[in-house]
């Protein structure tokens, strides 16, 4: 009878940890700095699929092809022409023929 309550609780305890895990978000802050034409600052933070920018722009995960993610505020048939061309892995951003270099935070 003992066996089952520990069980009981187990179960309970897991369940919960379950739950609580289920709610949490992931997101990640990025600071990025001009590369080339010029050296413009910003930041913005990846929050699940979407990309929110400080001045209430936010753009939708449109798709990846190989290690590039495309953003855009409306995902266009083919992602590749994606306003936005990010690289998480080398932390490069391109927008409109202007490079970034960003850094997660």
């Amino acid at each position: 009878m003992k066996i089952i309550h520990q069980i009981r609780l187990l179960c309970l305890l897991s369940l919960i940890l379950v739950i609580t895990a289920c709610e949490r978000q992931v997101y990640t802050t990025w600071e990025c700095n001009g590369v080339f034409p010029d050296k413009q600052k910003f930041s913005f933070i990846l929050d699940g699929s979407n990309m929110k920018f400080q001045e209430n722009r936010q753009l939708k995960f449109c798709g990846s092809l190989g290690n590039s993610s495309f953003f855009d505020e409306v995902c266009p048939v083919q992602i590749e022409t994606s306003k936005v061309v990010f690289i998480p892995k080398k932390g490069d951003f391109i927008e409109d023929s202007h490079a970034f270099r960003c850094f997660a935070l």
